[in-house]
């Protein structure tokens, strides 16, 4: 993805500048490149894009802190915001609307744009540690597994006011990995033909079929 390796630049480089030149690839005193040591533990470790592609999210990781760090797209200027984490165990799950959402150890996290707030989204399914979180910006769902008595199927949640959580797989295949082919739906990969295959399937009649 050409746009990570320029939104590592900008981040580590000296006052916002591209780090290039002749320090690239050799082993140079910290000082030379006027930075610290701080900055240069530092890494961008996911990124994403709004729905428009005006702006960028970097997940920035250092030591036992995180943070979000926004920029316009392409990286043409400085950093516009940063939101601290309180844990470094994230990592972006997608950007709907005014909010970014993040997954922590199996908790869905929103970070509210306009109020930098990070608040927890509720997703309680009796007896199932809920994982793998994939959105759906269009219609602004949530697909995700939920592993319940050593099963893994698969269920979505809409992001509304008054949210609703449905199952869709509801057997002893091991469901994994849904992601959006399209509003109302997805593909994930399953074991249910004795091997791990790609399928999918649509919200609706919540009947898989093989990707061929």
């Amino acid at each position: 993805f050409e746009g990570h390796h320029d939104a590592r630049v900008a981040i580590h480089g000296a006052d916002g500048r591209d780090f290039t030149g002749d320090y690239v690839g050799m082993v140079t005193p910290i000082s030379a490149v006027r930075t610290d040591r701080g900055r240069l533990d530092n890494y961008t470790r996911d990124l994403a894009v709004t729905p428009d592609g005006d702006e960028i999210v970097c997940l920035v990781v250092g030591g036992e802190s995180a943070a979000l760090e926004f920029y316009p797209a392409p990286l043409t200027g400085p950093r516009r915001r940063r939101v601290p984490l309180a844990t470094r165990f994230v990592q972006i799950v997608g950007w709907v609307g005014g909010h970014v959402y993040l997954e922590a150890r199996g908790e869905l996290l929103a970070v509210n744009l306009e109020t930098t707030a990070v608040e927890a989204v509720e997703i309680s399914v009796s007896g199932c540690i809920p994982y793998d979180f994939a959105i759906e910006p269009a219609s602004e769902a949530i697909a995700f597994v939920a592993s319940c008595d050593g099963r893994d199927d698969l269920m979505v949640r809409d992001l509304t006011a008054s949210p609703s959580i449905q199952r869709l797989t509801d057997d002893a295949h091991v469901e994994m990995s849904p992601r959006w082919i399209a509003p109302g739906e997805l593909a994930f990969l399953s074991n249910r033909a004795g091997h791990r295959t790609a399928w999918r399937m649509t919200l609706g009649d919540r009947v898989a079929e093989p990707i061929s």
